[in-house]
């Protein structure tokens, strides 16, 4: 995989509602999954994280996630692209949709398993299943050669749970 550099951030989707199920692409946010994704704001925010390309996947609790998010803090994105292809995409699809993104700072909102494949696959390490609303930061020069996983966070109980050893400046 031929990459340029980048900041990485990895989304996966908040926990979503099953009542008045219809179809899965339509499933919304439950109240715990607004809730957190206000969390997620919050952190992004503090961390003065920026985007310049934000890739969503086309599920309406996927956009709602990003939607919440975008309300909180509408000065870290630049250019928002919502996806069908990401819409339960693999980490492998996920991964190609990197290929030939020539922004800086791209952020992907998307679903397990994929989102977890993903993040293993930067990770180095192999995690069954990271929770909804989990969020990850990955740096690199050279996404071949030099990799740096930041964090891995997700948000509980209105506050951010660090889900690895890794520093949070």
């Amino acid at each position: 995989m031929k990459l340029t550099c980048m900041n990485l951030y990895l989304l996966r989707k908040a926990k979503s509602s099953w009542e008045n199920f219809v179809d899965d692409h339509s499933r919304v946010l439950e109240k715990k999954g607004k809730d957190d994704a206000i969390t997620l704001a919050s952190f992004i925010k503090d961390k003065k994280i920026q985007f310049d390309i934000t890739l969503c996947s086309s599920a309406a609790r996927t956009k709602e996630t990003l939607d919440i998010i975008y309300e909180q803090v509408p000065s870290a994105f630049k250019e928002i692209s919502v996806l069908d292809s990401l819409y339960h995409a693999s980490g492998d699809q996920i991964l190609d949709h990197l290929q030939g993104v020539n922004k800086l700072n791209v952020l992907i909102v998307g679903h397990n398993p994929g989102l977890s494949e993903a993040i293993n696959f930067f990770q180095k390490k192999y995690v069954i299943d990271y929770p909804t609303g989990v969020f990850a930061g990955i740096t690199s020069s050279n996404m071949n050669e030099k990799l740096t996983v930041d964090f891995i966070v997700r948000p509980k109980k209105v506050k951010i749970i660090n889900r690895v050893r890794m520093l949070i400046s």
